[in-house]
């Protein structure tokens, strides 16, 4: 019997789809290469990701999702053709109803064009999603009571704060201190401090694998890059400790965020999350120590979901399970 619905996470970093009764069935990165002078498509996903600062000139790695919308449409329908096929998922046959999480920022032409890629892969019908519900639903909270509920999503070219009830999105907000954000501070710092220039990639790396947030554990690390100066490949030896106060330096920026939207809400939502806390989501919520870090700074219990770069398509999931 084939499944009518399916669920779609089209994030900046990585694209994810839900199909009912077999959960996630593709997570890959939002990335495809193509030859620059024939645009002819070489690869998707993982394949593209190897790729990236090592590609001659002839190749170019694109992102054609760009925060949280279509910015290429003709080649994020090919990604997604392909990812689907990939998972056995025969749109043209099924004819789903496909469900879209949009950033609660999104202009009405931006969610028309989530519906025309819907209806272009066979959909009979195209279900958008506020982001801010899918996270808070995926990240196991109870939206439908008159409680406030606080998500912040760290994603990799925006963060999105939301607080919500009653089902319904109250408070949104949209900053650039997300992950791309953070690997640009430690290249700068690497730059500043060392006279090495390294690449995003090799920045988000040692974000990923290195920093860690209010520890006292510490290790050397060695960073390659090019040197400045004399334009040769060079490696330096960095403390993890520096690029944990790079991060936490930027991350506080966003801290200054959330506590100037604290500060503007009634009453009774500020009292409902001091109550509840905060929860965080998206890939960098990953990072050690960083709830932590949030109650150090903002005075307010913060949690972070075992999956928490699963909410958003499973909350889309379970809100899909819903309407059978």
């Amino acid at each position: 019997m084939f499944e009518k619905s399916i669920a779609i996470d089209f994030g900046s970093q990585n694209i994810y789809i839900y199909k009912r009764n077999r959960g996630v069935v593709v997570k890959e990165p939002c990335l495809v290469a193509l030859n620059a002078k024939t645009s002819k498509v070489l690869a998707y996903g993982k394949e593209a990701r190897a790729m990236l600062g090592r590609t001659p000139d002839k190749v170019e790695v694109v992102h054609p999702i760009q925060n949280g919308v279509i910015a290429d449409f003709e080649l994020t329908q090919k990604m997604l053709e392909h990812f689907m096929k990939k998972a056995g998922i025969r749109s043209y046959l099924l004819k789903p109803n496909i469900y879209i999480s949009c950033p609660t920022t999104v202009t009405q032409v931006e969610k028309n064009a989530f519906r025309e890629m819907a209806e272009r892969m066979g959909s009979h019908d195209a279900i958008l999603i506020d982001t801010c519900e899918s996270l808070a639903i995926g990240a196991g909270l109870d939206i439908s009571k008159p409680e406030g509920k606080m998500v912040v999503d760290i994603g990799s070219c925006h963060s999105k704060i939301g607080i919500l009830s009653m089902n319904t999105v109250i408070v949104k907000h949209s900053s650039e201190i997300a992950g791309n954000y953070l690997d640009n501070s430690i290249v700068k710092y690497m730059r500043k401090q060392y006279q090495l220039l390294i690449s995003n990639k090799t920045a988000e790396d040692l974000r990923i694998d290195y920093v860690t947030l209010r520890s006292d554990e510490e290790e050397e690390v060695i960073v390659p890059g090019k040197d400045l100066i004399t334009q040769q490949p060079h490696k330096v030896k960095v403390s993890s400790k520096e690029l944990e106060k790079t991060v936490s330096k930027a991350l506080y920026k966003l801290i200054m965020e959330i506590k100037d939207i604290l500060v503007d809400i009634n009453p009774e939502l500020a009292s409902d999350i001091l109550k509840k806390g905060i929860v965080l989501t998206g890939g960098c919520a990953k990072t050690f120590g960083i709830a932590k870090y949030f109650e150090y700074y903002l005075g307010v219990p913060t949690f972070v979901p075992k999956r928490c770069d699963y909410c958003n398509v499973e909350g889309l999931g379970i809100i899909m399970n819903r309407k059978r």
